[in-house]
């Protein structure tokens, strides 16, 4: 084989695994979820910014008083996309969509809005959906971190019981009603098995 061929071949090889390792990184959870938030993103901007979609293409047979109604009704979509950022990416995740809605809000806000302080209500709005984002991913984090508290306490107290168990002598462990909660082999074979027993 010359080295030009093999030199070729290395490069597909390479080519393939580069192309691999891409097809992986879409499969990915992240990416997918990823996917699924700037979907919702841009259908919630989408019917935000309906009525002026209308306008521009002159569609005359929809009903343009819906489109054209009150916006905080129609930023109220935007909680979906925050709040699963949240829950999803955590804290970082749902101030990265509220900031986006904030800038999707913002030129509507600014030029077409034809309600008294629409930055105002726009702000109530954009703080509110961040609040709420934010405490779903807190809420997320504590959950997880409490999960990995008990099931650390369930793995020292495990290793504590498996100490116990392997000490020669009799070894008995009883709650507050006296009932007998764990024995170790030793005690067992000097009294019987008795767990659950009164003491």
């Amino acid at each position: 084989m010359t080295n030009s061929s093999q030199a070729r071949k290395e490069e597909a090889i390479e080519a393939h695994s580069h192309s691999r390792a891409a097809l992986a990184a879409l499969a990915s959870r992240t990416s997918y979820v990823s996917f699924v938030i700037g979907l919702l993103f841009a259908l919630c901007t989408l019917f935000y910014y309906l009525g002026e979609l209308i306008d521009f293409a002159g569609w005359e047979g929809l009903p343009r008083d819906f489109f054209y109604g009150v916006h905080d009704v129609h930023r109220l979509l935007f909680f979906i996309p925050i709040i699963y950022a949240g829950y999803v990416f955590r804290v970082r995740g749902a101030l990265i969509v509220t900031v986006a809605a904030f800038l999707v809000f913002l030129p509507r806000a600014l030029s077409i809005s034809p309600y008294p302080h629409p930055l105002l209500r726009m702000s109530l709005f954009v703080v509110s959906g961040g609040v709420m984002g934010v405490l779903t991913g807190m809420v997320r984090n504590e959950t997880e971190r409490r999960g990995q508290l008990e099931a650390l306490v369930k793995n020292e107290r495990d290793r504590l019981l498996g100490m116990l168990e392997i000490i020669g002598e009799g070894v008995l462990l009883i709650d507050p009603e006296y009932r007998i909660r764990f024995m170790n082999r030793s005690m067992a074979r000097k009294l019987g098995e008795s767990i659950g027993s009164l003491c």
